[in-house]
């Protein structure tokens, strides 16, 4: 490593490759910390560390969470009553716990479409999670 790079490099090249505003410090942290660890400070090197953040820290969390923010409007649309309204955030607020797999899991069983072994098992963890949330 022949030269010191800047918290604002790491930063400028977190926002280049499009790492939301409000990650781009842990970002840069997390940039800064692999080209240590690799003791590789080539700007290739670089971007492909802050290509990796985008799908650490981008619209979607870990567990596949969208990170966006929903209005109650989005969420209710269609609700005809007050009671309908509740049930629907409920239910939105369950299956906002359940993973990526799980989801889509249950889309397949709904559909009606061939599912695997694994699929089965997603699609009961979710049910299993779903039912829990919606119990308490």
């Amino acid at each position: 490593m022949g030269r010191t790079l800047t918290a604002n490099y790491y930063r400028t090249v977190a926002r280049s490759v499009r790492v939301p505003e409000m990650w781009v410090g842990d970002a840069a942290q997390d940039m800064a910390l692999a080209v240590w660890l690799d003791g590789n400070d080539t700007p290739r090197a670089i971007r492909r560390n802050a290509i990796d953040c985008v799908r650490r820290y981008g619209r979607f969390s870990r567990s596949g969470h969208d990170r966006e923010t929903v209005t109650l409007d989005k969420v209710t649309r269609g609700a005809t009553d007050r009671y309908e309204t509740l049930l629907t955030l409920d239910i939105w607020i369950a299956a906002r716990s359940l993973t990526v797999k799980q989801r889509a899991a249950l889309r397949r069983r709904m559909a009606g479409l061939p599912m695997t072994s694994l699929d089965s098992a997603h699609a009961s963890a979710a049910r299993r999670k779903l039912r829990a949330a919606l119990a308490a």
